[in-house]
């Protein structure tokens, strides 16, 4: 009975994952992401591998470059904050991170991304990782844009790439 039991939740699991993977294709329709919650749509790299991490309100995607050095982040989820307040925290928090490794580069600024007010944060541990993280709210949801490589070179080399999908987001009530 053991037997049959584990080789049924192999299957169901099996099962399980394809569809996922199939659902998390779905997703992507003419080059286009939209977010299983429906809070916005974006212009992922074409090539690039997705990952889906949704769950309940919070929609949380990643998607990969072919060769696996570099990623963009994009999660969205029901906030309705104050964008001054947040540049205040990323501030405080590049200051913590100085501080606590003075080779590092951390820095954090207004900007705008995709047509929208936002905090801009700089992030790098020479060595291990470097970072850009975008962040802004739209009619009551925050947006958290990260673009990541292991190191400065392959940073460099997708750069364009992720700023382009990023500047392509699209809010669910935006103007077209």
């Amino acid at each position: 009975m053991f037997i049959y039991s584990a080789g049924f939740l192999l299957v169901f699991a099996c099962v399980a994952c394809s569809a996922g993977v199939s659902a998390a294709q779905d997703q992507v329709q003419a080059g286009v992401y939209s977010d299983k919650n429906g809070y916005y749509s974006f212009v992922p790299p074409a090539g690039w591998t997705m990952e889906d991490f949704t769950r309940g309100y919070r929609s949380s995607v990643v998607f990969v470059s072919p060769d696996g050095a570099a990623k963009i982040l994009i999660m969205a989820e029901l906030d309705s904050g104050d964008l001054g307040a947040l540049f205040l925290s990323k501030k405080e928090l590049s200051r913590a991170n100085k501080q606590r490794d003075p080779n590092g580069t951390f820095a954090a600024r207004t900007t705008t991304i995709g047509g929208f007010k936002a905090v801009e944060m700089d992030y790098e541990v020479p060595g291990l990782t470097k970072k850009e993280f975008y962040y802004f709210f739209f009619r009551g949801m925050r947006f958290d844009l990260t673009y990541s490589a292991s190191n400065e070179q392959d940073f460099q080399r997708f750069k364009d790439a992720a700023l382009v999908s990023f500047s392509s987001i699209k809010p669910a009530g935006a103007a077209p």
